[in-house]
């Protein structure tokens, strides 16, 4: 029985925070993360929803490159499912429960493609670097949850060309990550008293 629940997109969220000395504007958006407060989603996420779409649709077998309002690029497309064609599963949701110091915290989340001994996990940027996800929580959090997986992939795109961002499945990953869902524990218990969805602490 879990005495804790997070997302990898939660824990990353949490390390922004705190990078950025927990700004008065964060801090309340983040409040309003943990306890579910609905937001409309900016045009950069829109396009991004339409075109993972696009991508899906296209492994289905009903290509197509316009969605939602939004045009891509037909090759731009074809070339991200190129690199999918072995997938076993789309929008997989997978969870585990882990001990920590305080108990123990279930972590899940959708898996955007499984593959063999694989998850991907599509990115779209308007601007890319390499390495900019080295710091992100999902690939550690997904090779915690399911140590079968050998390697996690972002595969990133940024509507002109396609990147990879490959991460061997290793135990350091697990530990910090552990680390970071502890330092969110401690700062939920502080913060408690404002936090309203109480299936952080596992109830539902």
């Amino acid at each position: 029985m879990h005495n804790f629940y997070i997302t990898p997109t939660l824990i990353d969220s949490f390390l922004f925070l705190q990078s950025n000395g927990f700004q008065p504007d964060d801090f309340q958006e983040f409040i309003n993360r943990i306890n579910k407060v609905k937001t409309s989603q900016d045009d950069s996420a829109k396009k991004g929803v339409a075109f993972e779409s696009c991508v899906n649709l296209t492994l289905s077998g009903n290509p197509t490159s316009d969605l939602d309002g939004f045009s891509f690029d037909p090759e731009l497309v074809n070339k991200i499912v190129s690199k999918l064609f072995d997938y076993t599963g789309m929008q997989v949701w997978i969870d585990a429960d882990v001990d920590f110091s305080y108990g123990v915290f279930k972590v899940g989340g959708f898996a955007d493609y499984t593959q063999p001994f694989k998850i991907t996990d599509l990115k779209t940027t308007s601007n890319y670097k390499l390495g900019k996800y080295t710091n992100y929580s999902q690939h550690k959090a997904f090779g915690l949850i399911d140590p079968n997986i050998k390697r996690f992939d972002y595969l990133i795109t940024d509507f002109e060309n396609v990147y990879l961002e490959p991460y061997i499945n290793k135990k350091a990953y697990h530990e910090e990550f552990i680390s970071n869902v502890e330092m969110f524990y401690l700062f939920c218990k502080e913060h408690s008293h404002l936090i309203s969805d109480t299936k952080i602490w596992g109830n539902g």
